[in-house]
């Protein structure tokens, strides 16, 4: 009787050396990879058959690419894929599209930037979507249509958190770059085209409305400090460490009905008269609506810097005078304290 497990690993070891399988969908990535390249950078690839593969999440994050770039794919129905370049082939693309040619070698290991990321989403977009016309047309390959690019990540860590567990179909591409140097691509789209299950994209729904119901009840009973600014002064030092009960600051133009309503870093929002409302001191806006978008406005924009000084006015004097001569003195007055 022969042994089972002999006749095991030389089954095994025959499916190793043989060649790699090639599918209706392989082919099709292979030439729409390539066309896109071509059509979008003028960059010629030489892509060699490609190898298809269905795999778990935990073994296609073991083929994430070092330094590589990687782009987030969304589906219409929210699903999540990527596509992943070698620094080599990321590297190509980049460089044709600003100094028209491939440098020969591989290029000096770094990290890729968003930059780089932003000059591959032509590349990306145009290749799927030639994927996707080719697979409906043909019939037999699923046809992944709508995916397209959705997001960088410079570093493939994240990805056990952003991706659904799910079965993915996995397509490997090697390419000669004008005979100067070689990369790799790897399509990743999960088996189903991705869509999130319609009971549980109602749950997703419902739980960012609670969520931003509950924001906006906490953002509404938020307090906005204003200041109410009759006039500024400036005066020497001097004249303030003389001031006493009872002297006398000018005010200029300043008057009750010419109040500003002033944020928090200085920025005038709103022009108010000054009055009483049952007893207390108020004040009546002038556009309560310019007000409120000044408000929100600042709120949106962070912090403002604080108002310039205005500019210096020649130096007051100032006397001490009994409190009943204030009324004679000319302009708007206010007794310091």
């Amino acid at each position: 009787m022969a042994d089972h497990g002999i006749i095991r690993r030389k089954i095994g070891a025959a499916r190793a050396g043989a060649p790699p399988q090639d599918s209706g969908a392989a082919r099709l990535w292979q030439v729409a990879l390539a066309r896109a390249a071509r059509d979008e950078t003028g960059l010629m690839l030489d892509i060699p058959p490609v190898r298809e593969g269905r795999m778990s999440l935990a073994e296609l994050l073991e083929l994430m690419p070092d330094l590589g770039l990687i782009a987030l794919l969304e589906s219409p129905g929210g699903g999540l894929g990527l596509v992943a370049f070698s620094p080599g082939l990321a590297a190509a693309l980049v460089e044709v599209q600003t100094v028209g040619q491939v440098t020969p070698g591989d290029p000096p290991p770094r990290r890729p930037t968003r930059t780089d990321a932003a000059m591959m989403v032509g590349v990306i977009d145009r290749a799927l979507a030639a994927y996707a016309t080719a697979a409906g047309a043909a019939g037999g390959a699923p046809a992944p249509g709508g995916w397209c690019y959705s997001g960088f990540l410079p570093d493939p860590r994240p990805l056990g958190l952003l991706l659904e567990d799910l079965p993915y179909q996995v397509l490997r591409a090697t390419a000669g770059i004008g005979g100067v140097r070689e990369g790799s691509a790897i399509l990743a789209l999960p088996e189903g085209g991705g869509a999130v299950p319609a009971p549980a994209r109602d749950r997703m729904a419902g739980a960012g409305q609670d969520w931003a119901d509950r924001l906006a009840a906490v953002v509404d009973r938020a307090e906005v400090p204003l200041t109410a600014v009759l006039c500024r002064l400036r005066l020497p030092l001097a004249q303030v460490t003389a001031l006493v009960p009872g002297a006398v600051l000018h005010l200029g133009p300043a008057g009750p009905d010419r109040i500003t309503v002033e944020s928090s870093g200085g920025q005038g929002l709103a022009e108010a008269r000054l009055g009483q409302h049952r007893g207390h001191r108020a004040l009546r806006l002038h556009g309560a609506a310019q007000l409120a978008e000044g408000v929100l406005a600042e709120a949106a924009a962070g912090p403002a810097p604080p108002k310039p000084p205005p500019q210096a006015s020649p130096p007051q004097p100032v006397q001490p005078v009994p409190g009943a001569a204030m009324a004679a003195e000319p302009g708007p007055l206010v007794r310091s304290a």
